[in-house]
Order: C-alpha cells, then structure tokens, then sequence
C-alpha cells in the first residue's frame, strides 16, 4: 500500500488535470445555492413566515364600552395584502370588506373610486369604493360596502379568491382558506357571543 502512494505521489505533473474555471465557477455556484437552500428550509421552518406565506385570521369582538354584537371585525392576511371583514357599528348597519396593500393608492384625503372586483370565478363587478390611507400605515386602503352583515357571511365560501383592480391594474390579491370556521364565529360575535377561538391558521397544534 506504501508503495502504491509513493507511485501516485510521484507521477509526472502532466498527469494532474489543468484549472478549470467553469467548473470552479460551477462548484462556487453550487454551495452558494446550498446555502440559500439551508437559509430557505430554517425560513420555512419559522411559524410566523409560514403563517405570512399561507395567511391568517384574528377575529376581534366588540371593543369595551360598546353594545355586545357591534363592530365584529376579521381580518385575513397574506403575502402582504390584508382583507378585513367589517360588521355593523353605530349608526351604520352595513358591512363592508377593507383591502389594505401597497399597491392601494394613498391619498392624502378620502377618495371615492370605482374599483372592478373579482371573487372565484364569478364574473367581475365594478363598484364605487372609498380609497383612503392612514399616515401611521404604509398601505392604502380601499373600503367596498355591502348591504348587511348578513349578506356578507352567506357568501362566503371556505377558501375564496379575490382581485381588486383599478383601471385595469390589479392592486390586492389574496386568498383566504378556513372561510366556513371564520364565519362561524363572526356569527357568535354577532349575536354577543364569545368567540371559540381568535386566530385560525394552518399550523397544526
């Protein structure tokens, strides 16, 4: 065995292969991309980044003070556009649903727009919508009303597409998934009840 390296060792030098950039080149690209791949899998691995990426729901009761029933919100958020279902309050007895984005224009002061909005694969709907923006909040916000609380929880479906556009452009897209549970318990909150529970997610517990 001694010998056989001594062999190995001593071979001529125009027996070693020459440099060879590219595959240098090549072997430098491969670990960096092992080490994006690490930096990836610890990314996913990251509760709070796997919630950003597949969204969530946090379902607010009524605040403290006010008639048990009124100002039941949810909000759903994903990949970085926010949809907030907004109950009654007050003298208003309608709902609506509040898309916040950074594609959402930010007026300095309210604006009324005409937005075209699309659910699943129901034909598109152009309505007049409020564009307005809060000076702590890097997203605008659009509010679209709808009729009743009611009328809103009947439409929704477990999981639920939705494309917001102006002219043309699309500005807040999300999906939301756990529809049914959501609006489950706005129906509690609805009626003065407690909620079961006041974030759903897909994290398995």
């Amino acid at each position: 065995m001694y010998d056989e390296i001594r062999a190995i060792q001593n071979r001529p030098p125009n027996y070693l292969p020459d440099r060879d950039p590219a595959l240098e080149k090549m072997q430098a690209t491969t670990e960096l991309m092992r080490s994006e791949l690490v930096r990836r899998v610890k990314l996913f691995q990251d509760p709070d980044y796997f919630r950003y990426l597949t969204g969530k729901w946090r379902l607010f009761s009524s605040p403290k003070g006010e008639k048990k029933g009124a100002y039941c919100n949810a909000f759903f958020s994903r990949d970085g556009v926010i949809l907030t279902l907004a109950g009654p309050g007050g003298e208003y007895k309608g709902a609506g649903l509040i898309f916040m984005s950074a594609d959402i224009p930010r007026p300095k002061t309210q604006e009324v727009v005409k937005v075209t909005l699309t659910q699943n694969n129901e034909p598109p709907v152009t309505v007049k919508a409020f564009n307005y923006s809060n000076p702590d909040h890097s997203f605008g916000s659009i509010a679209v009303a709808v009729p009743t609380m009611d009328a809103l929880l009947t439409n929704m479906e477990d999981v639920q597409r939705f494309d917001l556009q102006i002219d043309g452009k699309s500005i807040a897209k999300i999906m939301w998934h756990s529809g049914l549970v959501a609006k489950a318990e706005l129906r509690k909150c609805l009626n003065g009840e407690p909620y079961a529970v006041t974030q759903i997610d897909l994290i398995r517990k």
